[in-house]
């Protein structure tokens, strides 16, 4: 028994060690500042009382601020939204300038859920993506929308409000009613 106990403690010591390390390179991948590691934001009143209103918890605020999809700087608010996918909803996250800061204030939260699903023919998909992507990400940029669009021809908007959404599929129907003869399919009589 005497001779287990000093194997024991090397055990335990080498978990605890392997769990410091866990927490202490958490943010490595982060958008902290150089240098600095990932601390926990400071959360306003405001942003308590949302956080309850939505159901957003602390951890869902941690993994989008250390890491997020997109960011959209508001001059006028002197804020930067975050967004980042979270348990298959865009979790929207806005934070106090300067970002990224060695202290992150989180002034609200939001979930951006409103989707809008719709067909286009499946030929017209490259067209409304665009080359490397570029006509897909400025209409997602021009109008704060995520859009996804599989090769069958099934688009998905998902966005903020009904607005953007509704803007959004405009200018993807409208590239899609421009497409050459060619490119569309010969549908049956």
């Amino acid at each position: 028994m005497n001779a287990l106990l000093p194997t024991l403690l090397i055990i335990a010591a080498l978990s605890l060690a392997g769990i410091w390390l866990t927490l202490t390179r958490r943010g490595e991948s982060s958008n902290a500042p150089a240098g600095q590691e990932f601390t926990a934001p400071v959360l306003t009143h405001h942003a308590k009382q949302r956080m309850v209103e939505r159901e957003v918890s602390s951890a869902q605020i941690d993994h989008v601020v250390a890491n997020p999809s997109r960011l959209f700087r508001d001059g006028k608010n002197n804020s930067v939204r975050l967004e980042r996918e979270v348990d298959g909803r865009t979790l929207r996250v806005w934070v106090a300038e300067p970002w990224p800061a060695a202290k992150t204030v989180v002034k609200t939260t939001a979930w951006a859920d409103f989707p809008l699903v719709f067909e286009i023919p499946a030929a017209t998909a490259g067209r409304v993506i665009g080359r490397g992507g570029a006509t897909v990400s400025r209409i997602q940029s021009d109008h704060h929308v995520r859009i996804s669009i599989d090769h069958a021809g099934s688009v998905r908007v998902t966005a903020g409000d009904k607005a953007s959404a509704d803007a959004a599929k405009r200018e993807i129907l409208d590239l899609v009613s421009r497409a050459t003869p060619r490119t569309l399919p010969l549908l049956a009589a």
